[in-house]
């Protein structure tokens, strides 16, 4: 039998989970007391808020530099820039593809703008003395007798007939 070699007291071997033991980074500070680590944390947080902003950045930069060497391209294959934005409506996920799809062009602005003949919360009797009545502004259809009296009118003269049939 041969025997084993005797290993030295000096070259004994430690189990492999004592050696894989995480070691501190070597470039944070070797602070002990609780307010120490609190400063570094913050220190680091104003670092890391200063790196996303960076990051912010140069994201924008690289997009602006893709997008455009993607433009030229296309322009020089004889591609519009609408055809090459529409080349890459299947990489977008369903839902984006749904709503570029569905967009449609802004409505035309009305005449007055916003305004509307009649004024919120008054109330408009009918003239034929029925005991009829509409208040503007509450959920519902205007009544049959009222968007008779103003169906062909303009803007002006709808919203003097209005008046008209205010209550006072």
């Amino acid at each position: 039998m041969s025997a084993a070699p005797k290993i030295a007291s000096s070259q004994t071997t430690q189990p492999a989970a004592v050696e894989a033991a995480p070691k501190e980074p070597k470039n944070m500070a070797t602070a002990t007391s609780y307010n120490d680590l609190l400063k570094q944390q913050q220190e680091l947080l104003a670092k890391q808020a200063e790196l996303a902003v960076l990051i912010a950045e140069r994201r924008g930069e690289e997009i602006k530099v893709l997008a455009d060497g993607y433009a030229k391209k296309a322009a020089a294959a004889g591609f519009s820039p609408q055809e090459a934005i529409d080349a890459l409506m299947p990489y977008l996920p369903a839902k984006a593809q749904k709503a570029a799809k569905g967009a449609r062009a802004p409505r035309a602005a009305k005449a007055g703008g916003n305004e509307r003949p009649f004024v919120r919360g008054v109330t408009y009797v009918d003239p034929a003395g029925e005991g009829k009545s509409w208040t503007a502004g509450i959920p519902g259809a205007k009544p049959k007798w009222l968007a008779d009296a103003v169906k062909d009118l303009d803007f002006n003269a709808a919203k003097s007939k209005y008046a008209q049939f205010a209550k006072k």
